[in-house]
């Protein structure tokens, strides 16, 4: 079985990385990076591909995050809800699809599934590593926006495809969402999608994080930083 690294210690060293057909959310309050953490989860590995759907950054500013990284252009594949909001007539190409809007979730939903036919195809790049299904990352970023635009019910049923798609093609989904936006409620019906929570939290200037979810129960909390682009693990150096 194929097992996601992910850059994060706690879940690579102390579980092995996530194993396929995981969900994971990134849940925390503001300035705590979410989106940055969910890159760097999210950045491809060699013989991976990732699929982004964008709701925050435009498509030149996620691969700008992304390229910060390290990561092959060539293996990701980006759905950009922001960019036609102010330039309606830009033009699409074969690993990168808009959406007149985040409110879009019909069409969301349709270029999402058209993508990973794409690379079941092998339209993206074959790393020929004899794995199938291939290794395929999803983040959504983020919950927190479309929860601003459609009502909770019309959210989850979009989530509920989306995680369902991430198990059956037994890829690895991210999606981050702001905890403090939302009642305790919204919360724990979007939890209740994914197998895994990375919770996160902010105290004077010091930021932690830590992971619960099946197979793994509770980790304790570790301290992160970031800059320069990096999310580094001073405790773990």
């Amino acid at each position: 079985m194929y097992t996601f690294r992910t850059g994060i210690p706690m879940i690579d060293e102390g579980a092995g990385g996530l194993p396929q057909g995981s969900n994971l959310l990134i849940l925390g309050p503001p300035l705590t990076e979410l989106a940055r953490i969910g890159y760097t989860i999210a950045c491809p590995r060699p013989g991976d591909y990732t699929l982004l759907v964008t709701t925050d950054d435009d498509y030149l500013e996620a691969l700008t995050a992304f390229r910060s990284l390290g990561a092959d252009r060539a293996a990701i594949g980006l759905i950009d809800t922001v960019t036609r909001i102010s330039n309606p007539n830009i033009a699409e190409a074969d690993k990168l699809k808009f959406t007149a809007s985040p409110t879009d979730l019909t069409s969301l939903g349709i270029k999402f599934g058209k993508m990973v036919e794409a690379i079941f195809a092998g339209q993206f790049p074959d790393y020929d590593a004899g794995l199938f299904p291939p290794p395929v990352r999803v983040m959504l970023n983020s919950i927190s926006t479309l929860l601003m635009y459609r009502k909770l019910e019309e959210t989850y049923q979009f989530l509920h495809m989306l995680t369902t798609r991430v198990k059956k093609m037994e890829g690895l989904g991210l999606y981050t969402l702001t905890s403090t936006s939302f009642d305790a409620r919204t919360i724990s019906v979007i939890t209740q999608l994914m197998t895994h929570t990375l919770e996160v939290k902010r105290e004077d200037d010091m930021m932690s994080m830590r992971i619960v979810g099946r197979g793994i129960g509770q980790s304790a909390w570790v301290r992160y930083h970031y800059q320069d682009e990096t999310i580094t693990f001073p405790e773990v150096d």
